[in-house]
C-alpha cells in the first residue's frame, strides 16, 4: 500500500551560492577589500615607496586572517605595486629618481605604439571605451578628485592600448602602470593652479585627451602619434618639475648659522 501523503515535498540539493567564510564574509571579499584599499594607499602616496607592509598589521587592521592579506599582496605584486622579499616580507615597490627617466621612455613608446594602431584597428566598441575613459577624467577634474583622476587617466589610456589589438603590446603598457599611475597621481596633486596664463595644467590634459579622441575615431594614425607626443611630453614637464622642486626643498645647504 502506498503511504498516505504527509504534506511535505522532497527538496533537492541547497541552491549553490556564494561560499562563506566563519565570519559571514563571501569567500574572497576580505582579499579584495584588503587589495583595493592597500592599492589605494599605494597610488596616492600614503604608502609611500619602500615602506615594509607588515601581514601581522594587516590582520589586526582589518579584523581577518592570514590568508586573504597573502593573497591581497600577491595580487598587489602581481601589478608591480608591491614587492614580495624571501624572508624579509611585502614592501611598497620603489619609485626612485633614477627610474624615473627610464619609465617616461618606456611610457612614450608604448602609448605612441598603442595610439597610433588604435587609430587605424579601433571598432566602434573600443571609441565607446576609450570616450568613457575621457568623460570619467573630466568628471573627476571638475571636482578636483586627484585619486579619481589617476584612475580614469589610466583608464583611458588602457582602452586605447586594448584597441591597438596587439595583446602583447598592450601587456607592456599595463607593465608601466604601477609606476605611472604614481607619477600621475603626484603630477595631479602636485599641480599649480596655473601652468600658463591661459589654460591650467589639468584643462590642458583633459584637452588633449578629447583631442587624442578624435584622432583614433577619425582614424588618423599621424595625427594622434603626434597629439601623444605632445601629451606625454607635458607629463615629463609636470613630473620633473615635481621633483626639481622637491629635490631642492630636501638640500642642506650651510650649518644653518649663516
Amino acid at each position: 500500500m502506498r503511504k498516505p501523503a504527509t504534506g511535505r515535498t522532497r527538496r533537492g540539493p541547497p541552491t549553490a551560492g556564494p561560499r562563506e567564510t566563519k565570519r559571514g564574509r563571501p569567500r574572497g571579499t576580505g582579499s579584495n577589500t584588503i587589495y583595493q584599499s592597500v592599492r589605494a594607499e599605494i597610488l596616492n602616496l600614503t604608502l609611500k615607496p619602500g615602506a615594509d607592509l607588515d601581514e601581522n598589521q594587516l590582520v589586526n587592521r582589518y579584523k581577518i586572517s592570514r590568508t586573504p592579506v597573502r593573497e591581497a599582496l600577491i595580487r598587489l605584486s602581481s601589478e608591480g605595486l608591491v614587492k614580495l622579499l624571501p624572508n624579509i616580507g611585502a614592501r611598497v615597490a620603489s619609485l626612485s629618481v633614477n627610474e624615473v627617466p627610464m619609465i617616461l621612455e618606456s611610457l612614450e613608446l608604448a602609448q605612441r605604439a598603442t595610439t597610433r594602431w588604435a587609430a587605424i584597428r579601433r571598432d566602434s566598441h573600443d571609441i565607446e571605451s576609450i570616450r568613457s575613459g575621457c568623460e570619467a577624467f573630466t568628471l573627476a577634474m571638475k571636482q578636483q578628485d586627484f585619486d579619481q583622476m589617476t584612475e580614469a587617466n589610466q583608464v583611458f589610456h588602457t582602452s586605447i592600448a586594448v584597441a591597438a589589438h596587439n595583446t602583447l603590446l598592450a601587456a607592456f603598457h599595463e607593465s608601466l602602470q604601477s609606476y605611472t599611475m604614481r607619477l600621475g597621481r603626484i603630477a595631479y596633486s602636485e599641480a599649480p593652479a596655473h601652468d600658463s596664463a591661459y589654460r591650467t595644467y589639468y584643462d590642458q590634459v583633459d584637452r588633449q585627451h578629447r583631442e587624442i579622441v578624435s584622432a583614433i575615431e577619425a582614424q588618423d594614425a599621424d595625427r594622434a602619434d603626434d597629439l601623444v607626443r605632445d601629451h606625454i611630453a607635458l607629463f615629463r614637464q609636470r613630473v620633473v618639475r615635481h621633483l626639481s622642486q622637491s629635490l631642492a626643498t630636501t638640500l642642506k645647504i650651510g650649518n644653518g648659522n649663516s
